[in-house]
């Protein structure tokens, strides 16, 4: 069986999957591989098996290390995937933890959820050698803006780097509230640096797939500006591999929702 998972999980690296559950059925006496996509809620999908007699008896991450995991008794990698990779990293996650600590996101769910699945996103869809900053800058994305922190906490915790890139992907409300969202976010997003957009994408792509959990004003809305924005850079930026395959996905996500842009996004555009 472990000859099975191994090839699984290295044929399947850098796919739509997650994770690879272990599973054993109680009533059939078989053991099967249930693999899990990024889109998926892990947990629910643990306890829908577990109440329909089936035993998790491993769950591998396809984002860690495939030979320290298989040399484990009982791998059991549910937590945040980046949770695990290095310590600095580590540490940004437990700060964006405090930053947000009793913050809720729109459907009343803990606001860490949303950086966390942020830096899967960059895990998933960037390959750079600045890769590990990215991740923590999705991790701390929206601290400056939402916490009581100050640019010089990020400089003296993470360096001048991450905080600029954190900076970047920080909203000047003033700015925002003369120019409109719209038309801020286009210039902003126009103008910012291929890592900083790159986590801005990504960033973009969560809050668009958990549109499902909000009302349908506020998905009509925040589907027009996303439009509006992404036609903007598509059109007036350079922009690299990476920022392409994230706008795809942006856009598939969109083409779930049936409505009409067309009169709508020009508005925008020329407010």
């Amino acid at each position: 069986m472990k000859r099975k998972i191994r090839k699984y999980l290295e044929e399947n690296r850098n796919s739509e999957y997650s994770h690879l559950l272990v599973c054993f059925d109680l009533d059939d006496y078989d053991c099967f591989l249930r693999p899990v996509k990024y889109n998926e809620d892990i947990k629910e999908i643990v306890k829908f098996l577990s109440s329909n007699k089936v035993n998790i008896q491993a769950i591998y991450n396809f984002n860690l290390d495939i030979i320290d995991q298989l040399l484990e008794d009982n791998p059991y990698h549910i937590e945040p995937i980046t949770k695990n990779i290095n310590n600095k990293i580590k540490e940004a996650y437990d700060f964006a933890t405090k930053v947000h600590y009793n913050q809720k996101r729109r459907d009343n769910t803990p606001y860490i959820s949303h950086p966390i699945r942020v830096a899967e996103n960059v895990i998933k869809y960037i390959n750079s050698n600045n890769k590990d900053n990215l991740i923590i800058c999705a991790y701390l994305h929206d601290t400056l803006e939402d916490g009581d922190i100050t640019y010089n906490d990020i400089v003296d915790r993470f360096g001048i780097k991450i905080a600029n890139i954190v900076l970047e992907l920080t909203n000047d409300n003033i700015i925002k509230n003369e120019l409109g969202k719209t038309r801020y976010l286009q210039l902003k997003m126009n103008n910012m640096s291929n890592d900083a957009l790159c986590v801005k994408l990504c960033d973009r792509l969560d809050n668009i797939k958990d549109l499902v959990n909000a009302d349908k004003t506020f998905q009509y809305k925040y589907l027009i500006e996303t439009k509006s924005i992404i036609d903007y850079i598509l059109n007036n930026r350079k922009l690299t591999d990476t920022h392409l395959v994230i706008i795809k996905e942006i856009k598939s996500e969109m083409a779930k929702y049936k409505i009409s842009y067309k009169a709508k996004v020009k508005r925008l555009s020329n407010a």
